[in-house]
């Protein structure tokens, strides 16, 4: 067992036949360290508050990865049509997909049973992408200063990213 990678130590108590293994859950998955306990003919009891808590901050991590990248190409693609100014509808329609994506975050399906908590950061930026956003939609319902509503909706999309970007690196320092 000490000789598989990510387990930092293993400590047996042959009086009670108990086994504490403690490992790094980044390096051996909890299904192969059971198998691994299991070749030597023993059982698997473990600490399911330690296990969930490890499970949710990776998964979170993963799960906000992808969605980063998301964000990254609807960026570029945001950008590209803001430097065009080809459509304003697109621009509208990508600031309202990026805050939908990052608010999917936070739900329980679709986020693969990891449940997430709202930090301040997300509360503003999400705040501020909406008004941005619905001040860019109610400029193109009156008409009002195309300018403006390429820098509205364009801001929008900036603070959605902004914001995964800081969640993401926070998230990320928490794991280590």
């Amino acid at each position: 067992m000490r000789s598989q990678l990510g387990v930092n130590f293993v400590n047996i108590d042959f009086e009670n036949r108990l086994m504490t293994i403690n490992f790094n859950p980044e390096q051996i998955t909890i299904e192969y360290m059971s198998l691994l306990i299991r070749s030597v003919g023993l059982d698997l009891i473990f600490n399911e508050h330690d296990v969930s808590f490890w499970q949710n901050k990776l998964g979170n991590y993963f799960v906000l990865k992808q969605r980063l990248k998301v964000l990254y190409s609807l960026s570029i693609i945001a950008m590209i049509i803001f430097l065009s100014h080809s459509s304003v509808l697109f621009l509208l329609g990508f600031s309202i997909l990026t805050l939908i994506l990052y608010l999917s975050l936070f739900i329980y399906k679709s986020n693969k049973h990891f449940i997430r908590s709202l930090w301040r950061s997300d509360k503003i930026g999400i705040l501020f992408s909406f008004i941005f956003a619905t001040l860019g939609g109610v400029s193109i319902y009156y008409k009002i200063g195309n300018n403006l509503v390429f820098s509205l909706l364009f801001a929008s999309i900036l603070i959605v990213e902004m914001i995964t970007i800081y969640r993401w690196s926070n998230e990320k320092k928490l794991l280590k």
